[in-house]
């Protein structure tokens, strides 16, 4: 209950479209990727030459690197496409990675799980009375 007020709090000072971690990866992929050199292969795919040669699938949100298949944030090679294909770098993103769908996970109210150690129990409900035994049973059957 704590972490989930304490995540929300932090959300609410947030500002943008991504988280800020993302965000930061974002910069430094943008940073990294502005200078790799692009060879246009078909309408989604592309080559981007970095110390070794990546193969880019936009439509398929991957990269022969691996990095943008394994956190599912756009990698420089990703970058450097997506920026030479001039289309929007955000759309590339998962939607879970956004603010709003930060916001949005820790909205929810979580209520206190009340302590029924603390209600007074009448006396009678207080006897627990014992489960009946093998013998209790062939005793009753006998009566019968």
């Amino acid at each position: 209950m704590e972490c989930m007020h304490e995540r929300r709090l932090v959300g609410q000072k947030w500002s943008g479209y991504l988280c800020p971690e993302v965000e930061m990866v974002l910069c430094d992929n943008i940073q990294h990727g502005s200078y790799l050199a692009i060879k246009y292969s078909t309408e989604d795919i592309v080559e981007v030459e970095s110390n070794k040669t990546c193969r880019v699938d936009l439509k398929n949100r991957a990269c022969s690197y691996r990095s943008w298949d394994i956190t599912r944030i756009p990698c420089k090679h990703a970058y450097a496409a997506i920026t030479w294909m001039g289309q929007e770098i955000y759309q590339y993103y998962d939607c879970y990675m956004t603010i709003d769908t930060f916001r949005a996970s820790y909205a929810p109210i979580i209520f206190l799980i009340p302590d029924y150690g603390k209600h007074f129990v009448p006396p009678e409900e207080q006897v627990l009375k014992p489960s009946p035994t093998k013998k209790d049973v062939t005793d009753h059957a006998l009566d019968e």
